[in-house]
């Protein structure tokens, strides 16, 4: 299974490669090493065989090249895979290691945020896992407690015209009452996540008043502003260099918009952050222009962007991400660079235990390793995609 986290590893960094520069070489290698990852995955995946971390990585890392790609579709089919496995695991003793509790954070986070149905058990499960140093504020800008908020949501939306005003009233009053704090000394890192939290805050809330109390687009205008502020805010603090939040929050926010000052601005933020080269955030910004012309065409008629995200054109993951403080972890960065020099002189099994090793000095999960690949994109050769051998 290694060897599947490895090239999925290496198809999602070419995928990213070939999106920044446009060189068709980064595409032929990431589609080789694409092709090799599910081929190993496949293999791995026998009738009879039990999910763990390493497994759970090689499907994480399978969603990371999708997005990266910003392909439709196909990426539904890993994270409905990797859910009907965590089904049949619940009870698993590997599920109690810090790391685990990582991973199942961000695959879980991910999966609600793509609108997927799960289980009661799995919406337990990641209320009871371990919230190890704000795993999920840190790496992707949003709290368990939102993630669990949209989970209500979702639930309620299945069951429409069942929900009594009463009961939204107090759903949100709930929401105003869990207003994001890291609760941590204030360090400059620590304010850049604050902002993606306070977005993705107004997001929900946006995304409540929406889709549960109906109101127009016109009258989450003060939201979206205040939303589009504190995106801004971490993309000025980080000096344009820092990490990327989970995408539904701008997603959100960027749909709602119906000023032409605030559709301006959002606009650029999405051009900004093509610097990650995640093809999808390109994608959402096509979205997002196709609902604002929509919407102008038929004045009066209240357009909800998941009409247009449900069109086949448009099955775009809403959830990938990178660290959001990215630009303040510079000592990992390099390590990690020079640790990557070494693998190339080793076997390929050696490169890649040594690469996804957690513990000792390295604290990166094998999710952030496979779907943050800055090693791979920004300080590397091209010989970072090349490997030799299956």
């Amino acid at each position: 299974m290694h060897r599947a986290v490895f090239h999925g590893l290496c198809a999602a960094s070419a995928f990213s490669l070939y999106h920044l520069r446009g060189e068709s070489k980064y595409q032929s290698l990431a589609v080789q090493h694409d092709q090799q990852a599910l081929q190993h995955l496949r293999q791995n995946l026998r009738p009879g065989n039990r999910l763990d971390e390493t497994t759970l990585v090689a499907v994480l890392t399978c969603i990371a090249a999708e997005a990266m790609s910003g392909r439709r579709s196909r990426w539904r089919a890993h994270v409905l895979g990797g859910l009907g496995m965590l089904e049949n695991e619940l009870d698993g003793e590997w599920l109690q290691s810090p790391t685990a509790a990582r991973l199942l954070q961000s695959y879980l986070s991910l999966s609600l945020l793509c609108n997927f149905r799960m289980s009661a058990q799995l919406v337990a499960l990641l209320k009871e896992l371990p919230n190890i140093q704000n795993y999920l504020e840190r790496s992707h800008g949003v709290s368990r407690s939102l993630v669990q908020f949209l989970a209500d949501i979702s639930a309620l939306r299945e069951s429409p015209g069942q929900t009594t005003v009463a009961e939204l009233d107090n759903l949100e009053l709930q929401l105003y009452l869990q207003f994001p704090s890291l609760h941590s000394q204030e360090t400059p890192e620590s304010i850049v996540i604050q902002h993606a939290l306070n977005s993705f805050y107004y997001a929900t809330l946006i995304y409540f008043r929406r889709s549960l109390r109906r109101v127009p687009v016109a009258d989450v205008q003060d939201l979206v502003e205040k939303a589009v502020h504190d995106l801004e805010a971490a993309e000025a603090l980080t000096h344009r260099k820092g990490g990327c939040a989970y995408n539904w929050a701008s997603f959100v926010v960027a749909a709602e918009c119906s000023r032409p000052d605030l559709q301006e601005r959002m606009l650029v933020l999405f051009d900004r952050k093509r610097r990650h080269g995640i093809k999808n955030i390109q994608s959402l910004g096509e979205i997002v222009t196709t609902l604002w012309q929509r919407r102008a065409s038929a004045p009066g008629v209240d357009i909800h962007w998941e009409e247009i995200a449900n069109e086949a054109d448009y099955d775009i993951m809403l959830s990938v991400s990178r660290p959001v403080s990215y630009s303040v972890s510079a000592v990992h960065n390099q390590r990690r660079t020079t640790d990557k020099a070494a693998h190339w002189r080793g076997k390929i099994e050696d490169r890649v235990r040594n690469l996804f090793r957690i513990g000792g000095t390295t604290q990166w999960s094998f999710f952030e390793l496979a779907v943050h690949c800055t090693a791979f994109n920004r300080r590397a050769d091209d010989r970072c995609v090349h490997i030799p051998g299956p």
